[in-house]
């Protein structure tokens, strides 16, 4: 992989057979730039072009399909003090305090 690697021309045609978006205005966009990265850090690999086209190819396919990370964050029950202002204390209270 060289740093000045691009897909070619016809690389657009087959990602859109694929179902990619390549009407977006910077396709392949930010993931171009990552597979070049992570291929420069891999061992020599070699490759002809269209065998590097398919393997980009892949990689964008991987990403889309991808689902997003779930934040448990906003799945979590709510704690038992949730609604504190909105619980009935008064429930089994007899009106001179005492506990029924």
């Amino acid at each position: 992989m060289a740093l000045d690697w691009r897909p070619t021309r016809q690389f657009t045609v087959k990602a859109k057979m694929a179902g990619l978006p390549v009407n977006a205005p910077d396709f392949p966009g930010p993931a171009l730039g990552e597979f070049i990265s992570y291929w420069m850090t891999q061992e020599v690999t070699l490759r002809t072009q269209s065998e590097w086209e398919h393997a980009l190819l892949k990689s964008l396919q991987h990403t889309r399909m991808r689902p997003a990370p779930v934040l448990t964050v906003f799945n979590t029950p709510p704690r038992s003090h949730a609604g504190f202002a909105d619980k009935d204390y008064t429930k089994g209270v007899n009106e001179d305090g005492s506990l029924a």
